[in-house]
């Protein structure tokens, strides 16, 4: 995907989540499935100099929700995106600017949400992401999403 596109996908966010234009949330890669994105520590740093736990969540949340909602659209699939739950492990300290990254499962159950979603106007979905600053893991998310389609709202 070129700039161009990250940039209005980031808009996106920034516009409809605004609490990721405060984290100052950037979507560096979205490519075959598997979302990107960044948070410096400066904005999201707690009373030990260190990422805020409210934060690395929050950024979880978001990696997961984001690839399900832009390939969704992508796919002609607009949907309303909740959390219904989510479970967060913090590994290590985050003492330093931070990325997300969240993947589609595999290609049978991601045409199982899809054939629900289509068919039912609703599904659900279990989605890790993992927060880390260069190759060290710092957090591990797990959430499970649920999409409405919009025209069944």
């Amino acid at each position: 995907m070129d700039k161009t596109q990250l940039q209005t996908m980031e808009t996106y966010l920034h516009e409809h989540i605004p609490i990721t234009a405060h984290f100052a949330v950037k979507i560096i890669a979205f490519e075959k499935g598997t979302i990107h994105l960044r948070a410096p520590l400066a904005a999201n740093i707690n009373h030990r100099d260190t990422a805020f736990g409210g934060s690395l969540s929050s950024i979880g949340i978001l990696a997961g929700w984001s690839v399900i909602h832009f390939t969704l659209t992508a796919l002609g699939l607009p949907s309303r995106i909740v959390i219904q739950s989510s479970s967060m492990d913090f590994t290590a300290p985050g003492d330093a600017d931070f990325d997300a990254t969240a993947s589609l499962p595999d290609e049978v159950e991601w045409n199982r949400f899809c054939n629900m979603l289509k068919r039912k106007g609703r599904a659900r979905i279990r989605l890790p992401s993992s927060i880390h600053i260069g190759d060290t893991s710092i957090a591990e998310h797990e959430g499970v999403f649920v999409a409405i389609l919009n025209d069944r709202l």
